[in-house]
């Protein structure tokens, strides 16, 4: 890189560049939920031939507060990621139910 891009060096140096800030804007509570899961207890992490859990949660951007936090065998299915977003919903009041066309509707109260 030194040969044929000697200013790569300099543009990448940590500091080099101004990062830009934005404030976390919600509307209010419950408005954006993030969930993320955390698999350094899965069985891939702790290597004790199959024994673990993931955890998976979700924090409200508005507040700040976790919302949701619930132990898992595996948080990379898909089934179990959309199997927790549903029971968040309902922990916070909310009510799911399927059409005849299968389209899910998610109702707050």
């Amino acid at each position: 890189m030194l040969r044929y891009h000697p200013e790569g060096f300099d543009l990448r140096f940590p500091g080099s560049r101004a990062i830009t800030r934005t404030p976390h804007v919600a509307a209010g509570s419950n408005h954006q939920i993030g969930m993320d899961g955390h698999e350094k207890l899965s069985p891939l992490a702790l290597k004790m031939g199959g024994v673990g859990f993931g955890i998976y949660g979700g924090r409200d951007k508005f507040s700040s507060t976790v919302v949701h936090l619930q132990a898992v065998p595996s948080c990379r299915l898909a089934g179990t990621v959309g199997h927790m977003y549903l029971d968040m919903i309902e922990n916070l009041g909310g009510k799911c139910y399927m059409s005849r066309q299968h389209n899910l509707y998610l109702v707050q109260h």
